[in-house]
């Protein structure tokens, strides 16, 4: 199976990404490492992702084992924290929002504020 990805309206095949740091900077994104964000009240998302009616603000990523780990809001049936990878988003056509300006998390969805 080929795991294809849209950014800037041209698909691609996710093995032509080498790093999170190429994908992510190549695209003016300065995304902090995994658990960087992990004490912040009031995280900052910097990259969202769109396929259909599901939605990713990623708020920090890292390598791991050859794969982009991902963690971040998924906004789907619920909206949850948790961890995706690149691969898993590509598997589904997941889109990069390019027009995305890093937010903080809670003040898109005050309803998650505890």
């Amino acid at each position: 199976m080929q795991h294809l990805y849209c950014i800037d309206n041209k698909l691609m095949n996710i093995k032509e990404v080498k790093t999170m740091t190429q994908f992510f900077k190549e695209r003016g994104i300065d995304m902090p490492e995994l658990y960087a964000q992990e004490f912040e009240e009031n995280p900052v998302a910097y990259a969202h992702f769109i396929a259909g009616n599901w939605q990713w603000y990623v708020t920090e990523a890292s390598e791991r084992d050859g794969e982009v780990l991902l963690f971040g809001l998924v906004d789907g049936d619920d909206k949850e924290f948790g961890y995706f990878t690149l691969m898993q988003l590509a598997s589904i056509g997941a889109g990069l929002d390019v027009d995305f300006k890093p937010t903080r998390i809670f003040d898109m969805f005050e309803e998650l504020r505890r």
